[in-house]
């Protein structure tokens, strides 16, 4: 019984924390789509008003008016902001992460659908996120046999320096370095698309 109200416990304050972690995110994140999406809407309207400019000015101011309710009712900007961070935050907990703006799968139907652009790149991502965590293992572990074998050596003192250095620069400029490197000064690695092989029959 005891077991039970411990783990009981800790799946409810697990769960709190989601909600609350979740909450907090979705606060942040709405905040800037909605100022991207403020400024998408004065664009709209500086279009529309172009299209009315040889309307009457009287007309023309309410039809502007008319627009822009239009605009802001379709993105929710007519409601309370803690509407619009909850309806943010059901969005998160269920990935409906809506449409990109300026990519689109390659699939045939070319879907601009957040989730299928995330689905269509999630294979090779996972490829080099295996393969490179399986060379960080393998290297891992035969330098730190190496120095546990020998420390205070070389090679410790080198290893040390080395990684408190690599862990002290963020790792975007780190992966970008190593870019630059491998791949423009000397060209060990190819980039571009990954291309899946037709192996032909048999094995």
């Amino acid at each position: 019984m005891a077991r039970i109200h411990f783990i009981s416990g800790r799946l409810l304050r697990l769960g709190l924390g989601f909600m609350t972690a979740t909450l907090c995110y979705s606060i942040v994140l709405n905040s800037m789509l909605e100022t991207t999406i403020k400024a998408q809407i004065e664009e709209s309207l500086q279009g529309f008003r172009l299209g009315l400019a040889a309307t009457d000015p009287i007309e023309r101011e309410s039809a502007m008016a008319t627009h822009r309710r239009d605009l802001e009712r379709e993105f929710w900007l007519d409601r309370p902001a803690w509407q619009r961070v909850l309806a943010r935050a059901v969005d998160i907990v269920t990935l409906d992460l809506g449409l990109s703006q300026t990519t689109e799968t390659n699939y045939p139907e070319r879907s601009r659908l957040v989730l299928d652009i995330v689905k269509e790149r999630l294979k090779p991502t996972l490829l080099l996120f295996s393969i490179s965590s399986g060379i960080s293992i393998l290297l891992g572990v035969a330098l730190g046999k190496h120095m546990a074998a020998r420390p205070g050596g070389g090679i410790d003192r080198g290893a040390t320096a080395l990684t408190m250095i690599f862990f002290g620069t963020p790792p975007w400029w780190v992966a970008s370095f190593m870019v630059l490197l491998f791949v423009y000064m000397s060209p060990v690695f190819k980039i571009g698309a990954l291309h899946s092989v037709n192996a032909g029959g048999g094995w």
